[in-house]
């Protein structure tokens, strides 16, 4: 199953989670209105968003931003909403101020690592791309240290949210959902 996850707000975050194998197809920001271009390329099963809470505060215009695009998702879409303390249970944490990089802890240990990978120290030499194959497509001679993937230590499946809050945030609301729904 594809589940599509959606942190509404004035920057929106964007991510699209398979579920068997678990693994992250698609993760961005982008701005408010560009949201339905960006969904329109997805063809997922089921659609999550988080939903905002107040809390007795009252609103300015994120959090107005944030209810409009939920309230399009809801309706447009036929999302399903979550608020942050409901995506906290599903990940199974508990406790009093629990912070976002605990709850990436448990969205990373999950569904893998977030370490970047490490490149090949040879690749900038001239012979390091110079491979041999045999007539069944086996590789006979390639770098020793890569093997002629261009990684000493490959990225984790996580790597690529560096600098993106906003789509961990619509990552981990993919992933309490289909946790909560028994897709894990």
């Amino acid at each position: 199953m594809i589940i599509l996850g959606i942190d509404p707000g004035k920057t929106t975050g964007l991510a699209v989670l398979q579920t068997t194998p678990p693994r992250v197809l698609y993760a961005d920001q982008c701005v408010g209105g560009e949201l339905t271009d960006y969904i329109d390329r997805t063809s997922a099963d089921r659609v999550v968003y988080e939903r905002m809470q107040s809390y007795g505060r009252g609103a300015n215009g994120d959090f107005i931003d944030a209810a409009e695009i939920g309230g399009y998702c809801r309706h447009a879409l036929g999302a399903v909403p979550m608020t942050r303390p409901e995506t906290i249970r599903a990940l199974g944490l508990t406790g009093k101020g629990i912070g976002k990089s605990a709850v990436w802890a448990e969205v990373v240990r999950i569904l893998g690592s977030d370490a970047a990978g490490k490149r090949c120290p040879k690749r900038n030499n001239k012979a390091h791309d110079d491979m041999r194959w045999d007539s069944t497509g086996r590789v006979l001679d390639a770098c020793p240290v890569c093997g002629g993937g261009g990684f000493e230590r490959a990225p984790g499946p996580l790597a690529m949210f560096r600098g993106q809050p906003h789509a961990k945030d619509a990552l981990t609301i993919a992933v309490a959902f289909a946790l909560r729904e028994g897709l894990l």
